[in-house]
C-alpha cells in the first residue's frame, strides 16, 4: 500500500526575498556549436545573484564541461559529460540552487537540405549500404582510411572543424544514361570541377572493354588514376555564407562487370545500380576540407584507403534519383546542402545569470507589519474583524 505523506514547504522568512523555481534565459556568447544548455532554478534560497558560464576543455579526447562562477572567478563543477537529450536526464548536479544540463550533437552529418532546383540524389537501391549518420545511410563524415583502414575520423578531419558543404550542380541534360554521360569539361561550365580519381579492382584487367582506357595505375587498394575536369559539381564551404571557400573533390570507381568505369563521377539510377555493392558501380564521392586548385597536390595523388593526410571530409554514396539529369535549366539550377553536426568545443562558451537572494531590515519591518495578531481563544464579534 502507498503511504502518502503530504509535505508543504515553508515560505520564505519575514525580510527575505528570492527568485522563482524554473527555467533561467541562456546566452550563447562564444562558439558556434548546435549545443544545448539548460539552467534551472531548484532551491530559490540558495542562488547567489551571480553570472556562470559554462565551457570546454578536452579530457583525453573526450569534450567535457565546466561551470565557473564568474563574480568569484571560482571553478565549481569540472569535467562534467554531456548528455544526449537534457530534456530525458533527471540526474545533473544541483549547485548554488541551480541544475545545469549540457548536451552536444552527435559528430557528423545533422541534416540536409535542397536550397534550390531539385533533389537529384537519393539512398535508395543500396545506395544506403555503408550506415552512413546522414541522408538516411548515404552521407557520411567518414573516409576510406577510416572505414576500411581503422583510422580515427578525427585524425582525419576533426568533428570539431566539419562545415556546412553546398553542392552547385553542373548542367549535365541527359539523365537516361548511366555511362559517359555529357557535360562540359572544357572550362566553359564553372560548377563542374578538377577531382582526384580512384580506381578499386585496378590491377584486373579491364571487366568491360570500354574501362581500358581509364586504367592508368593497374596497382592494388584503391589506386589513384587521374586529375582531371570530371565531377560534374562544385563543393563549397558555407559555414560563412558571405564569403563560401571552394573545396576539392574526388571520387571512386569500380572495375567489375556492374563498374562504370569512364573517368568520371556519376552515380547510376538507383532502379538499376547498388552503389555500395562490390560487385556494382561504386560510384563513390568524396569532399574535401581543402581549397579547391586546379592544380593537384601530389599528397592526394597516392592509394586511397592508406592515405592518411588526404583531408576527406563527407563520404557520398549516394545513387541518382531514376534517370534524372543534373540542373537541366542551367548549370546551378540543382543544389543540395549538407549541413554539420556542430558539436561543443573548447571555443564555445554559454552564459546565465542567477537571481539574487535579498534580505533586510527594512522588508523585515514590511512582512511582520502584516501580522495580525487575534485573540486565542477566539470570541466572536472581536473588534479587529473587519466585517
Amino acid at each position: 500500500n502507498l503511504n502518502i505523506i503530504a509535505v508543504t514547504p515553508q515560505g520564505n522568512k519575514p525580510g527575505v526575498r528570492t527568485g522563482n523555481v524554473g527555467a533561467l534565459p541562456v546566452s550563447h556568447p562564444a562558439g558556434n556549436s548546435d549545443g544545448i544548455v539548460t539552467a534551472t532554478v531548484i532551491n530559490p534560497t540558495a542562488t547567489t545573484g551571480a553570472k556562470y558560464e559554462v565551457f570546454f576543455s578536452d579530457n583525453n579526447g573526450e569534450i567535457v564541461w565546466n561551470l565557473r562562477n564568474t563574480a568569484t572567478n571560482q571553478v565549481i563543477l569540472t569535467n562534467q559529460p554531456q548528455v544526449d537529450d537534457v530534456e530525458a536526464v533527471r540526474t545533473q548536479p544541483i549547485v548554488d540552487g541551480v541544475q545545469v544540463k549540457v548536451a552536444g550533437p552527435a559528430p557528423g552529418v545533422k541534416d540536409w537540405d535542397i536550397p534550390a532546383g531539385t533533389r537529384r540524389f537519393t539512398w535508395a537501391g543500396g545506395a544506403d549500404g555503408l550506415g552512413f549518420e546522414g541522408f538516411n545511410g548515404a552521407i557520411g563524415w567518414a573516409s576510406p582510411a577510416s572505414v576500411f583502414g581503422g583510422v580515427d575520423q578525427n585524425q582525419i578531419v576533426s568533428a570539431a572543424t566539419l562545415k556546412n558543404v553546398l553542392l552547385v550542380l553542373a548542367n549535365v541534360s541527359d539523365g537516361s544514361v548511366n555511362y559517359d554521360p555529357q557535360f562540359a569539361q572544357d572550362g566553359s561550365d564553372p560548377n563542374v570541377s578538377f577531382g582526384y580519381r580512384f580506381l578499386r579492382g585496378a590491377s584486373l584487367a579491364p571487366q568491360q572493354p570500354q574501362f581500358a582506357p581509364y586504367i592508368l595505375n593497374p596497382s592494388g587498394g584503391y589506386a589513384y588514376q587521374a586529375f582531371e575536369r570530371n565531377v560534374p559539381l562544385a563543393a563549397y564551404d558555407v559555414d560563412d555564407p558571405e564569403n563560401p571557400r571552394r573545396l576539392a573533390v574526388a571520387f571512386l570507381e569500380n572495375n567489375q562487370p556492374g563498374g562504370l568505369v569512364d573517368g568520371k563521377w556519376w552515380p547510376g539510377n538507383f532502379q538499376e545500380y547498388d552503389n555500395t555493392a562490390g560487385s556494382g558501380p561504386r560510384e563513390w564521392l568524396f569532399i574535401l576540407d581543402a581549397d579547391y586548385s586546379e592544380t593537384p597536390n601530389p599528397t592526394y595523388q597516392q592509394e586511397l584507403i592508406g592515405n592518411v593526410d588526404m583531408p576527406i571530409m563527407y563520404w557520398l554514396t549516394v545513387a541518382r534519383r531514376g534517370p534524372v539529369p543534373f540542373s537541366p535549366g542551367g548549370t546551378g539550377e540543382d543544389q543540395f546542402l549538407i549541413l554539420a553536426g556542430k558539436i561543443n568545443t573548447v571555443n564555445d562558451v554559454f552564459e546565465f545569470q542567477t537571481p539574487a537572494v535579498v534580505r533586510s531590515d527594512e522588508l523585515t519591518k514590511q512582512d511582520l507589519d502584516k501580522i495580525n495578531v487575534f485573540p486565542n481563544p477566539y470570541y466572536a464579534k472581536n473588534p479587529s474583524e473587519t466585517s
